[in-house]
């Protein structure tokens, strides 16, 4: 099969034909999803920061076959003046690489991965887009097929591959549930200090508790993850240096 490659700055430029792969990001949870990616790099990913939504198309039919969200910087932590294509992802929310793939080719996948790593670290005489010197992925689940399959994608693809251990914070289906039985889940030592800390916060007259479920409103929606988003970066206080040498 041939592939036709490219990326998309930004959710809005996707072609209506990317509906599909949309849905398949949304059935895979919040942090698949459109809301997810736009509100990080909104308010936590700095301006010379772009998000960039790779893709993977079938060249005779066009149909989009893979899409990968990542972001284009130089300074990146692992390697500093580099371009580095990276994983969007959030420092209290490191769930795993979103890596959004078609049903019908996950057979594929490390075909489908090596075309498009190997795209990635040769930008020909196409000036504008970059030649990648590193891709940082992350992270991985241990041991993973996927893992496994970027890994050696990586490797035929030209790139010196190297993993390190990392860690995230796993998350876990409530749907169905309410506060309160998922509170009674929890160990008595986690249920003692949310209370704890629950009554401190109401003493000061300025909090408020909400669940957002996948029936809310889609503005809802956002809007609830804006405010988790500034909340985090607020909390610890986080100090970003300004990259403008990424265009």
């Amino acid at each position: 099969m041939n592939y036709h490659i490219q990326y998309y700055e930004g959710y809005d430029r996707l072609p209506a034909k990317y509906g599909a792969l949309l849905s398949v990001a949304a059935e895979q949870g919040l942090y698949s999803r459109r809301e997810w990616f736009e509100s990080l790099m909104k308010f936590y990913y700095i301006r010379g920061q772009r998000l960039r939504l790779y893709t993977v198309e079938d060249a005779d039919s066009g149909k989009p076959l893979l899409m990968l969200p990542l972001y284009l910087t130089k300074t990146d932590s692992a390697a500093r003046g580099a371009y580095t294509l990276a994983s969007v992802s959030h420092y209290e929310n490191y769930t795993p690489i979103c890596l959004v793939l078609d049903p019908d080719v996950t057979a594929q996948r490390r075909e489908l991965l090596t075309a498009l790593f190997a795209w990635m670290g040769n930008a020909g005489d196409d000036e504008a887009r970059y030649s990648a010197d590193v891709i940082r992925l992350a992270p991985f689940v241990t041991d993973s097929e996927l893992g496994n399959d970027a890994l050696e994608a990586l490797k035929s693809a030209g790139f010196v591959a190297q993993v390190y251990a990392n860690s995230y914070n796993q998350f876990e289906e409530v749907a169905g549930l309410s506060y309160e039985e998922y509170l009674a889940g929890r160990s008595s030592n986690q249920r003692y200090n949310s209370r704890r800390r629950r009554r401190n916060l109401e003493k000061k007259g300025e909090l408020e508790f909400s669940m957002i479920t996948g029936d809310s409103d889609p503005i809802e929606l956002r809007d609830a993850i804006d405010d988790y988003i500034l909340v985090a970066v607020h909390d610890l206080q986080i100090h970003l240096a300004l990259d403008e040498n990424c265009g």
